[in-house]
């Protein structure tokens, strides 16, 4: 078999992953949209690396605190991430049995704490 530019054999139908295997971040979605369909909107991604993930990026803190409230994520299990002079939060939850990653970025995180992290 070859291999591309970077040294990968590419994938045939046989070797990928079917959609079908994401049907249920899918589902979860359409269902967040219609139980919360008041929360702001954001930029969805569906993931699979094993299991289905949803993604949800929200555009500053107080859209991402209405989500992670609504998805009774626990406060303490939200992170404030750093890297390269930008910050965000970041928190995981469960909705239909599906894994939903919360991001907020633009967060405003004062000088001195920035340094620290």
């Amino acid at each position: 078999m070859s291999t591309n530019s970077i040294g990968f054999a590419p994938a045939t139908a046989e070797q990928a992953v079917p959609i079908s295997t994401q049907a249920p971040a899918f589902a979860a979605g359409l269902a967040l949209a219609e139980m919360f369909g008041h929360l702001p909107s954001g930029y969805i991604t569906v993931h699979n690396s094993g299991t289905a993930r949803l993604g949800l990026q929200l555009e500053n803190a107080a859209a991402f605190e209405a989500w992670r409230s609504a998805l009774l994520i626990p406060s303490e299990d939200v992170e404030l991430k750093h890297w390269d002079g930008s910050a965000w939060l970041s928190a995981d939850g469960l909705f239909q049995g599906v894994k939903v990653h919360l991001t907020s970025f633009g967060v405003e995180v004062p000088a001195a704490e920035a340094v620290a992290a």
